[in-house]
């Protein structure tokens, strides 16, 4: 191995420990956010629905749970892709 690809390999290192590091911040950042607002906005809109229930009022809360698991999928994915980064820099 010559040195250009030592250090190229070094580089390539670098940036998927970069990538998997900021893919984690980012996580953390989604997961607070969601942790103070999700539990709100079903809440509010459960509220919404004993004061004026309709079948709109019932789709909200619907869409308000589905909205949540989405979002838990999208942060579980995030954490997953830094996983794979973090792993492949074993592999290297």
């Amino acid at each position: 191995m010559t040195n250009d690809d030592s250090a190229n390999a070094l580089f390539i290192i670098s940036v998927k420990l970069d990538l998997a590091s900021n893919l984690y911040k980012t996580a953390g950042e989604l997961e607070k956010i969601k942790n103070a607002n999700a539990k709100k906005m079903v809440e509010a809109i459960e509220r919404l629905d004993k004061l004026s229930p309709s079948k709109e009022t019932k789709e909200m809360i619907n869409e308000a749970k589905r909205l949540n698991t989405y979002f838990e999928d999208y942060i579980a994915s995030l954490k997953k892709l830094a996983d794979l980064s973090r792993e492949s820099v074993i592999g290297d």
